[in-house]
């Protein structure tokens, strides 16, 4: 009841009583000037990288009619970009994209880019196809277009290969280290000063065979297209 009587005086209020279109141009000077807004992707969701008071939430719970007016506003005249991981920007978009797409007079489009294969970084672009904002998307100079559907297939490969790889240069090290001291126990009393500098040249070796492993199965990270 209370909050049916707030709208009500809130309906007689003058900006309201306002035409939208000039009702958007106030609502205009309340959101940042650049059209872009980036969001990091991370573990715990998704956070906008805007300084404190840029970004108005609080007009959003004003009253139903305010609400609609700047979530219309905001969402059809912004690109959008999540950056980060490329992981964490996969498992993050979508809750923004149907948010985007509830409020959109358009079609929604969602772009990613990122620096190729094997690329751990990544940016997903979401925005309402039809305004300057598409312009502005299409302009975009930094990280290669790709599929969404190509990157998740890779994502998934690489989950499933990694650990792999640095499980068969385990095994080298150990299957190395079986043959040395089968051989050099044998030598060891015999020539002791000799199989120490052996040892010593060997260890250093399979160190560098297992590092060398490792970074095999790493993924590069690349992060000019944040």
């Amino acid at each position: 009841m209370a909050g049916n009587s707030l709208d009500g005086a809130l309906e007689t209020s003058p900006l309201l009583r306002l035409p939208y279109d000039i009702r958007v141009e106030i609502y205009r000077h309340l959101f940042p000037r650049n059209p872009q807004l980036h969001l990091m992707a991370d573990k715990q969701g998704l956070s906008v990288m805007l300084s404190k008071g840029e970004l108005p939430m609080n007009v959003f719970t004003v009253c139903r009619q305010i609400h609609s007016d700047t979530s219309g506003y905001l969402y059809n005249n912004y690109l959008f970009n999540v950056v980060g991981l490329t992981s964490d920007c996969i498992a993050r978009y979508e809750p923004l994209q149907q948010v985007v797409r509830k409020h959109a007079r358009g079609d929604v489009k969602t772009d990613i880019f990122d620096n190729g294969v094997l690329s751990s970084t990544a940016c997903i672009s979401i925005y309402v196809s039809g305004g300057f904002v598409e312009g502005i998307a299409h302009r975009r100079r930094r990280g290669v277009p790709r599929e969404l559907s190509e990157v998740k297939l890779e994502l998934a490969k690489t989950a499933h290969a990694g650990p792999s790889a640095i499980s068969s240069s385990v095994r080298v090290v150990l299957d190395a280290a079986r043959l040395f001291r089968n051989v050099l126990l044998g030598m060891l009393l015999e020539q002791p000063l000799y199989v120490l500098t052996l040892t010593c040249c060997a260890l250093a070796l399979l160190l560098a065979i297992y590092l060398g492993g490792l970074d095999g199965g790493r993924i590069r990270v690349h992060s000019s297209v944040l």
